[in-house]
C-alpha cells in the first residue's frame, strides 16, 4: 500500500462509525480511526507507532494478531467474531481482516471491527439480514451485490448518486448479462464468478468503460458469502486511476527533463553517498556515468576530507544550510580536461525540517569564459590597433617630407653631386621605416590593402631584422629560395604579416633547439593536387614551406588549427588569431594552405599563390626624371601636415601644376565656393581634422561632379571601405611617397581621364 491508497482509504473510514484499523503482524499501528481513539480517549495520529498490546487486554490483542497473521497467510479475508468489555459491559465484535500489501517495507493488514452485540443475540436469519444492511461495505464509496451462482442479483447496496447503468429497481432478480457492458468485461466477470465458487478465494479484477465523452474504471472483487451466493463489491477508481496515470506522467516528464537537462544534477544524501546524478552531470566531469559516484563521494561528517575536494566543501556548506548561488570554481578530469563551472544547491529536508541531503545544480561556463577571455582580447588589440594607426599616421607623416625634400634635393644637386650618395641613403633608411609602419598597421589591422606585384624572396630577404628579434638565437633560421621563383599579385605588407605569423608558430612548437626553414618554389600543375583539407585545382603558383623541428601537432587538434580563437597555449599567452589570420590571407589572394605534421618530425605549412603575369610598376620607374611627371592640371591639395604641405605643393609646382593648398575641408569646400576657381584634380590626405577626405570628396563631387580624385594616407580609419573587403575602385596612394611615385600616380589618373 503506497502513500497515495492509504490517503483514499483514511477518506474512506473517516466517516464511519465502525472500528477501523491498519496494522502489521507485530501488532504496530500504521493507522487507526477516529472511532479507536475515541474509546482511548486519543487522537487518530497519537495511536499511529503504538501496538495493540498496549491498547487491548492479552486476550482481546491476541486474538487480533491471529486474525491478522490469517489474513496475510490466506492473502484474502479473514472474519473473526469476538467478545470484548468495554467500560464494564460485555460487546461482541465482527472483524474483517484484509490484506492490503506492503507499508514501509512490511505487510499490513486492514482491519474493520463493528459492534455486533445486538444481531449476535438475534437468530441467525435476522442477523444475516442485518449483515446485509450494516456490513462493511455499506460505510464504504462501493457498490455492492450479492449474486447467485447463475450471476442473478440476488441484492445490492448503491452509495447515493450512484451511476448503475440501468434501473436500480429493476436490479434485483435481473442477470449481470443484462448490464450494458462491453462484451469482454462481461466474459471477465462470468469466469471470474466462476472461478470464485470452485476456489472459496477472494478474486479481484479490474476493467474499464469507454463512453463517448470519458473512460470510467472500475475494481471488482468478489467474496464467497456462503455456499451459493458471492459478494461482488465494485468501486468506481476513475480518480484514483487517472490521478496514478498523471502522477506516473509526470514522474516520466521530469525524469525526461531532468535526464536531458544541459545542466549537471547532483544528490547526495546524508551520509556524503550520491544517490542520483544525471548523464550531463558525467560529462562535466569527464568519466562515465558509473564512476561519477567514486569521483563525488565524501563523508561530509568528516572535517579531514574537506580539504580533498573543492566539491567537499561545497557540499558541507550545503549540510550547513547555507544556499550556493553563483559558486565558480575550475573541475580538472582524470584526463585533464578543465572545466570552469558555476554551482548552484541547497539542502533538502523532511516533513520535521529534517536534513536528508543536498542538490547541486552545475552550469557548464567553459565556453563563456573562453568567449570572455577572447572578447577582452579583441579589445586589447583594437585599442594596440587604434594606437598603432595613430603612430602609424603621424610617422609616416614624416617619412613623407623627409622622402619630398630628398627627392628634390637629387634633382637639384644631380645624381653626380657627391652628396647625392648621401642624400640616397637617407631615402634608404626612410623606405626601411616605411616598411616598420606597414608592418605595425598590418598587426593593427589597420592597413590600407595595396596589392602590387610581388617577389616572395624580397619579402622574405627583408624580414631578415624582424626574424631576428623575434626567433631566439637557439632557433636557427634557414632560407631555401627558388633563384628564378615568379611573381604573385598581392599586399606586400598582408605577405609579410603571412610569413611573420607562420615564422611565430614554428617558433613556438620549439622548445629549445631546433631549426626554422623558409622555401620557396614555382609548381606548374596540369591536374588537381590533393591538400591536407582541400584540393588544388590546376594552374600555375608560387609555393611558401615553413617547416620547423618542433613538436609537431596532435592529431586530433589538427582540424581545427585555422579556427579563430583556437589556440593550445596557455590564458594569457595566445590570441587563437595567428593562423586564422594566415588563412584569411591567404584566401583573399587566391590561393590554398596545407599543413603536413609528425608526432616527432616537425611541421610543415605550405603556402600556394597563384602566378602573375603583371610586371612590376618598379620596373619601368626612374626616379631621376622629374620631366616625366610635369603638366599643366590645376590641382586642389588638402593635406593637415604643414611640412608635407609646403614640399608636395613645391614639388608640383616644380613640374609646372597649378597648386591650391588648404589645411583642412572647410578651407578646401571655401576655395571650391568659388566659380572662379578651377580645378581638375583633388589631392586630400584621408584622415584630417574635421571633415575627412572621403566626405570632403563626396560634397565636393555634388557641385563639381567630373573632379578626380586621388586620396593619399598612412592610415585609413576604415574609412574608405570597411575592413575586410577588397579595395574598391578608388585612386590611392599609400604614404610615405617619394615625389617621383606621387608624380607617376597623378599622370596616371589624368592620362586615363583624359
Amino acid at each position: 500500500m503506497d502513500e497515495l491508497q492509504l490517503r483514499l482509504f483514511r477518506a474512506a473510514m473517516r466517516f464511519t462509525n465502525d472500528v477501523v484499523y491498519i496494522a502489521d503482524r507485530t501488532g504496530r499501528l500504521h493507522y487507526a480511526n477516529d472511532v479507536v481513539a475515541g474509546h482511548h480517549n486519543t487522537t487518530s495520529e497519537k495511536l499511529t507507532g503504538k501496538f495493540l498490546q498496549e491498547l487491548f487486554p492479552e486476550r482481546t490483542s491476541s486474538t487480533q494478531i491471529k486474525g491478522i497473521e490469517a489474513a496475510i497467510e490466506a492473502n484474502g479475508e479473514v472474519t473473526v467474531e469476538r467478545e470484548i468489555v468495554l467500560r464494564g459491559e460485555t460487546h461482541w465484535f465482527r472483524a474483517v481482516y484484509f490484506p492490503l500489501g506492503e507499508h514501509e517495507g512490511v505487510p499490513v493488514v486492514g482491519c474493520v471491527s463493528k459492534d455486533v452485540t445486538e444481531q449476535h443475540q438475534a437468530n441467525r436469519k435476522s442477523m444475516t439480514e442485518s449483515l446485509k444492511k450494516a456490513s462493511l461495505m455499506s460505510a464504504l464509496p462501493d457498490i455492492v451485490f450479492l449474486v447467485d451462482r447463475e450471476g442473478s442479483f440476488l441484492d445490492f447496496h448503491a452509495p447515493p448518486n450512484t451511476d448503475l447503468l440501468i434501473d436500480g429497481s429493476k436490479i434485483i432478480g435481473s442477470n449481470f448479462n443484462d448490464l450494458p457492458l462491453p462484451k469482454v468485461v462481461l466474459n471477465d466477470i462470468s469466469r471470474t464468478l466462476k472461478k470464485t465458487f470452485d476456489s472459496g478465494a477472494m478474486q479481484k479484477y479490474t476493467y474499464q468503460i469507454d463512453t463517448h465523452e470519458t473512460v470510467r474504471y472500475f475494481e471488482a472483487r468478489m467474496q464467497l458469502f456462503d455456499r451459493e451466493r458471492v459478494m461482488l463489491v465494485v468501486r468506481n477508481v476513475t480518480d484514483w486511476t487517472e490521478a496514478v496515470q498523471a502522477l506516473r506522467e509526470s514522474e516520466a516528464l521530469n525524469r525526461g527533463i531532468v535526464k536531458n537537462a544541459p545542466v549537471g544534477i547532483l544528490i547526495v544524501d546524508r551520509f556524503g553517498k550520491v544517490t542520483y546524478s544525471n548523464p550531463f552531470l558525467s560529462r562535466l566531469m569527464g568519466v562515465p556515468e558509473e564512476e561519477v559516484a567514486p569521483v563525488i563521494n565524501v563523508d561530509y561528517r568528516e572535517v579531514s576530507s574537506f580539504t580533498k575536494s573543492e566539491m567537499a566543501n561545497v557540499i558541507s556548506r550545503l549540510f550547513k544550510r547555507e544556499e550556493i548561488r553563483h559558486y565558480e570554481m575550475t573541475h580538472v578530469s582524470m584526463y585533464g580536461v578543465r572545466r570552469e563551472l558555476e554551482l548552484h544547491g541547497t539542502c533538502l529536508t523532511d516533513s520535521e525540517d529534517n536534513i536528508n541531503g543536498v542538490v547541486l545544480l552545475m552550469l557548464d561556463k567553459t565556453e563563456l569564459h573562453s568567449l570572455s577571455r577572447q572578447f577582452q582580447q579583441a579589445q586589447k588589440m583594437e585599442a594596440i590597433g587604434r594606437l598603432a594607426g595613430g603612430v602609424a599616421h603621424d610617422f609616416n607623416n614624416l617619412l613623407t617630407a623627409i622622402l619630398g625634400h630628398a627627392d628634390m634635393a637629387v634633382w637639384m644637386i644631380g645624381e653626380d653631386h657627391p652628396a647625392a650618395t648621401e642624400v640616397n641613403q637617407i631615402q634608404s633608411v626612410v623606405n626601411r621605416a616605411s616598411l616598420l609602419t606597414q608592418q605595425l598597421l598590418a598587426f593593427g589591422r589597420k592597413q590600407m590593402v595595396n596589392p602590387e606585384v610581388v617577389d616572395l624572396n624580397d619579402v622574405i630577404n627583408g624580414m631578415d631584422q624582424i626574424f631576428n628579434r623575434t626567433v631566439s638565437e637557439d632557433v636557427a633560421i634557414n632560407k631555401e629560395l627558388h633563384p628564378d621563383l615568379g611573381a604573385v599579385f598581392g599586399d606586400r605588407s598582408q605577405l609579410g604579416q603571412v610569413l611573420l605569423n607562420l615564422v611565430i608558430n614554428a617558433r613556438d612548437a620549439i622548445e629549445t633547439e631546433g631549426t626554422i626553414t623558409l622555401r620557396t618554389d614555382n609548381l606548374i600543375s596540369d591536374d588537381p593536387v590533393p591538400l591536407t583539407h582541400t584540393t588544388l585545382q590546376p594552374g600555375r603558383y608560387v609555393v611558401l614551406e615553413v617547416h620547423d623541428t618542433g613538436c609537431g601537432i596532435p592529431e586530433e587538434i589538427g582540424s581545427k588549427i585555422f579556427e579563430p580563437f583556437f589556440t593550445t597555449k596557455e590564458d594569457g599567452k595566445g590570441t587563437g588569431l595567428g593562423l586564422a589570420t594566415v588563412h584569411a590571407i591567404v584566401h583573399q589572394l587566391h590561393g590554398d594552405i596545407s599543413v603536413e605534421s609528425f608526432a616527432e618530425g616537425g611541421t610543415t605549412f605550405r603556402v600556394h599563390l597563384p602566378q602573375t603575369d603583371k610586371q612590376s610598376a618598379d620596373s619601368a620607374q626612374d626616379q631621376s626624371l622629374f620631366s616625366e611627371y610635369k603638366g599643366k592640371e590645376r590641382i586642389l591639395l588638402v593635406e593637415d601636415d604643414l611640412v608635407i604641405l609646403k614640399s608636395t605643393s613645391r614639388f608640383l609646382r616644380t613640374c609646372g601644376y597649378t597648386v591650391h593648398t588648404a589645411e583642412d575641408g572647410e578651407a578646401a569646400l571655401s576655395l571650391i565656393e568659388d566659380p572662379s576657381q578651377m580645378f581638375d584634380l583633388l589631392l586630400t590626405d584621408v584622415v584630417l581634422p574635421g571633415i575627412k577626405g572621403p566626405d570632403l570628396a563626396d560634397r565636393i563631387k555634388q557641385k563639381r561632379p567630373n573632379m578626380l580624385v586621388l586620396y593619399v594616407s598612412g592610415y585609413t580609419e576604415n574609412l574608405l571601405f570597411k575592413e575586410g573587403e577588397n579595395p574598391p575602385p578608388i585612386a590611392y596612394l599609400p604614404k610615405p611617397y617619394t615625389p617621383t611615385a606621387l608624380g607617376r600616380r597623378i599622370r596616371e589618373i589624368l592620362d586615363n581621364a583624359s
